[in-house]
């Protein structure tokens, strides 16, 4: 039995869909796409390499493959304290492209959120647990549903 790429392709497009909506841009979908590669980024690299698989193996296969892409595992976390940390790792991730840039610090939170949003809705609350167990406060906190009601 091969794989059923359309199948993979219509998951991904709608984790994506669902993203940009999140975003209240739903017609700007590749903005969306390269902010979840920007944070799936980010992320895999402040926790441990299985963590990060645990967290891919639930998502839809070309969201597996942006989190895989140019990833050189080492069992060495970049530790990441603050959310400023954070967000200037994500701009370091974020593609620099013709299209629309990264905003402002409360704007990069919000999309952000966004996404972390849309990722608890495929991930299970187990793995989001051990996620966040390795992440600082601050951006652990960044998941908490307090923190989605301030959009």
């Amino acid at each position: 039995m091969g794989l059923d790429f359309a199948q993979h392709n219509q998951k991904a497009t709608e984790f994506i869909k669902e993203v940009a909506r999140e975003l209240e841009t739903p017609g700007d979908v590749a903005y969306a796409d390269r902010l979840v590669k920007s944070v799936l980024s980010v992320l895999r690299e402040m926790i441990q390499p299985e963590e990060s698989l645990n967290l891919v193996s639930s998502l839809p296969m070309y969201l597996q493959g942006l989190l895989l892409d140019g990833w050189k595992m080492t069992w060495d976390t970049k530790r990441i304290e603050t959310r400023e940390e954070f967000f200037d790792e994500l701009r370091e991730k974020y593609p620099r492209t013709t299209g629309r840039p990264l905003g402002d610090y409360q704007s990069a939170r919000k999309d952000v959120k966004a996404v972390l949003r849309v990722l608890q809705k495929y991930v299970p609350e187990g793995e989001v647990l051990h996620v966040k167990t390795q992440l600082s406060p601050p951006i652990a906190e960044l998941w908490d549903k307090e923190e989605y009601e301030e959009r």
